[in-house]
């Protein structure tokens, strides 16, 4: 569990950075859990939270598009 500390660590911070706050509360939970090893269900937490980031990257492609136009 110490590879995921890091990473997820980053990704909460920059997702709120960027105002996806759920982004931001699923890494969070996920760098806690591997902290603490208290993980109960990781690979439900990372669908989750790939699902989230998939939404996010989506809903920033779209803004990136519209600016271009």
């Amino acid at each position: 569990m110490e590879g995921i500390i890091a990473p997820s660590h980053s990704l909460k911070s920059t997702s709120a950075n960027l105002g996806a706050l759920r982004l931001s509360e699923l890494a969070k939970r996920l760098e806690h859990g591997a902290r603490t090893g208290d993980l109960a269900e990781p690979l439900v937490l990372v669908g989750e939270l790939k699902r989230e980031y998939q939404q996010v990257a989506s809903a920033l492609t779209e803004l990136l598009t519209k600016d271009r136009v």
